[in-house]
C-alpha cells in the first residue's frame, strides 16, 4: 500500500516539474524566437507563467487530496486490522481462561480424592495402633 502511494506521489511531483520544466523552456523559446516587442513580449511571459502557475497550482492540489484520500484509506485499513487482532486476542484470552478454569477444577477434585484417601489411610494406621495398643496388658 505505502509503496503503491510512493510511487503515485513521485510520479506525480515528476509530472509537476516536467510541467515546470516544459513551461520555462517554452517561455523561453518564445521570448528568444518571438518577433515581437519587448512589451509584447513581458505580457506573453507574464502570462505563461501564470499559465504554468494555474496548471501547478491545480496539480498539486490534485495530488494533496490523492495524498490525503490514501491517507485515510491506510488509516482505515489500520482500524479495521487493529480491530480483528483485537477480537483475535479477547478470543483467546476467554480460551485460555476457560482452559484454566477446567484444570483449577480437576486439580480441585483430585486434590479432594487424595485429601479422602490419605484421610481414610491416616485413620486407618490410627485404627491399627489403636488396637494395637488395646491388646497389649499393661505394666504395673
Amino acid at each position: 500500500m505505502s509503496e503503491e502511494t510512493n510511487n503515485t506521489s513521485k510520479q506525480g511531483m515528476g509530472f509537476v516539474f516536467g510541467l515546470l520544466c516544459g513551461s520555462l523552456i517554452g517561455a523561453a523559446t518564445a521570448i528568444i524566437l518571438a518577433p515581437q516587442s519587448g512589451r509584447q513580449t513581458r505580457e506573453l511571459i507574464k502570462r505563461k507563467a501564470l499559465e504554468a502557475k494555474a496548471t501547478t497550482t491545480q496539480k498539486a492540489t490534485e495530488l494533496k487530496q490523492q495524498a490525503e484520500t490514501k491517507a485515510a484509506e491506510f488509516k482505515q485499513q489500520a482500524e479495521n486490522k487493529a480491530t480483528e487482532l483485537k477480537t483475535k486476542a479477547e478470543a483467546q484470552v476467554e480460551a485460555i481462561k476457560h482452559k484454566a478454569a477446567e484444570v483449577t477444577a480437576e486439580l480441585k477434585e483430585d486434590l479432594g480424592e487424595w485429601t479422602e484417601k490419605t484421610k481414610a489411610k491416616v485413620v486407618s494406621k490410627f485404627k491399627d495402633r489403636v488396637n494395637t495398643t488395646e491388646t497389649v496388658p499393661a505394666e504395673n
